[in-house]
């Protein structure tokens, strides 16, 4: 299993292309009904990856092109052979990535248009962010027994 590292953040965090898309999937390590599920459960986040795509205007052959990659896991019986908790997939034109977690992941696509450079420059003309300091919140954050 390949380990997400904090390279691979800086990696997704440097991606400035519309669209970036994340498909995250809880797995199954073990059980022929349980590990049976998965590629279906892939195909549908696929399926939901692209439904964003078309709502958004993307063209319907650029959105099949670019989720083909994550397509083709759903059939590839190789990639089924390693298994973990959770699966964790990232698209943008020209790239793929993927990682095999050891974490039970929530089912969800995103299909998002991220620029840090834009959210940094909000942030920072937003005083209740650009001021904070959670750092001396102390008791006001410990949660209540």
């Amino acid at each position: 299993m390949r380990l997400f590292k904090i390279d691979d953040l800086r990696a997704l965090a440097e991606r400035r292309q519309w669209p970036c898309i994340s498909l995250y999937l809880p797995t199954h390590r073990a059980g022929r009904k349980e590990t049976q599920e998965d590629p279906i459960r892939l195909r549908n986040a696929v399926g939901r990856a692209k439904e964003q795509l078309l709502e958004a205007g993307y063209a319907k052959d650029a959105a099949a092109g670019l989720l083909e990659p994550a397509g083709d896991l759903v059939t590839s019986r190789d990639f089924w052979l390693q298994r973990a908790d959770g699966l964790a997939l990232f698209l943008a034109p020209e790239w793929f990535q993927y990682y095999r977690v050891p974490l039970k992941l929530q089912d969800e696509v995103v299909v998002a248009d991220l620029n840090l450079d834009e959210i940094e420059e909000i942030r920072q003309s937003w005083a209740f962010f650009r001021d904070r300091r959670p750092e001396s919140y102390g008791d006001l954050v410990k949660q209540l027994p």
